[in-house]
């Protein structure tokens, strides 16, 4: 994508596509599935009436110029090279498992985290699809703490919002 380069190359930030991604392809009352394999995505209804997404503010800024991103990039891409593997979007919890020797504590715990969100997203999908928004809940929590714990990218705030909706009844 041209915006993703332009980030790239004219502000120096190896970021992502999901920011660039939701901006041109959601749609309201969908959810965006997006494969940074092929870059395909797919809308996934969510349109249930007695449910509600809740979008609040941390008001903690967010910057990706200084922050750990990069980092956390490297870290991933490392931890793929080790295992063999293009992009950790190939490995399983078995290759970690293989080469445990190989890897870094902190890049066993960033591997294991992409490893887990990616079956986390594909088993959330589904949980959508048959309407089953007890198990998407439930994963995205442990969505949450495995972004906490394993990746560590949370703060406080956050973690302070998701014990605030996590409170909440349904």
């Amino acid at each position: 994508m041209a915006c993703q380069r332009a980030e790239h190359d004219f502000a120096l930030m190896p970021c992502g596509i999901m920011d660039q991604f939701v901006c041109s392809m959601a749609e309201a009352g969908n959810i965006l599935l997006i494969d940074c394999r092929d870059l395909s995505c797919e809308l996934v209804p969510f349109t249930e009436d007695s449910l509600r997404v809740v979008v609040c503010n941390s008001n903690v800024r967010h910057t990706l110029s200084g922050s750990e991103y990069p980092a956390r990039r490297a870290d991933c891409f490392a931890a793929a090279k080790v295992l063999g593997k293009k992009s950790l979007r190939e490995a399983t919890m078995d290759d970690i498992q293989n080469h445990l020797a190989s890897l870094t504590d902190v890049t066993i715990r960033r591997a294991r985290h992409v490893v887990t969100e990616i079956t986390r997203t594909q088993e959330a999908v589904a949980a959508l699809k048959r309407r089953d928004y007890k198990t998407f809940g439930k994963l995205m929590t442990e969505s949450h703490n495995s972004l906490r714990n394993e990746y560590e990218v949370s703060c406080p705030e956050l973690d302070a919002l998701v014990e605030a909706a996590l409170g909440v009844p349904g």
